[in-house]
Order: C-alpha cells, then sequence, then structure tokens
C-alpha cells in the first residue's frame, strides 16, 4: 500500500499541480469577474480531488478490501496469481 502510494501520488500530485498551473493563468488574467472566480473554484476542486485520490481511496481499501485486489498475490517469481478464476474475471454475457 505503501508503495502505491509512493508511486500514484506522485503521478496525481504532477497532474494536479500541472492542471491548477493553467487554471491559475486564468484566474490572473481573466478580466471578467465571473471567469475568474469560476476558475479559482475550479482549481480548488482539482486540490480536493488530488487529495482524496492520494488519501481517501486508499484508505477505502484497506478498510474494504475488494476481492479483485485484495484477492490476487505474486509468488516468488512475480507472477500474479488470483485465488479463483471467477472472481477475478467480470461477468460476460454470451448473447452475440
Amino acid at each position: 500500500m505503501r508503495r502505491a502510494i509512493h508511486t500514484t501520488g506522485l503521478a496525481v500530485s504532477f497532474t494536479a499541480i500541472t492542471l491548477i498551473a493553467g487554471i491559475v493563468m486564468w484566474v490572473l488574467l481573466s478580466d471578467l469577474r465571473f471567469q475568474a472566480e469560476a476558475a479559482l473554484l475550479l482549481s480548488v476542486m482539482v486540490v480536493l480531488n488530488a487529495v482524496a485520490a492520494m488519501l481517501l481511496v486508499p484508505s477505502w481499501v484497506l478498510v474494504f478490501r475488494p476481492r479483485f485486489i485484495c484477492g490476487a498475490y505474486a509468488d516468488e517469481d512475480g507472477v500474479i496469481h488470483v485465488d479463483s478464476v471467477t472472481e477475478a474475471l467480470p461477468l460476460v454475457s454470451s448473447q452475440a
């Protein structure tokens, strides 16, 4: 879990900073007050979504332990195995 938070958190942070950098320009350079305020709210929303993606989603995985994540394990060779094939595969309709 720590490895996932470390690697994914870096990607989420980079993406959020990149998006906010563009939105901040909109806040600073817009002559219309409504657009500037809307961009400010958008940047706050991006920050909150980034924080939730880094903290809330891994917490939900620890609490709810979904089968598609917690039912899989890696052996000594690094091959990922699942306890049951039916747990790993989604139900697919045979109708064409």
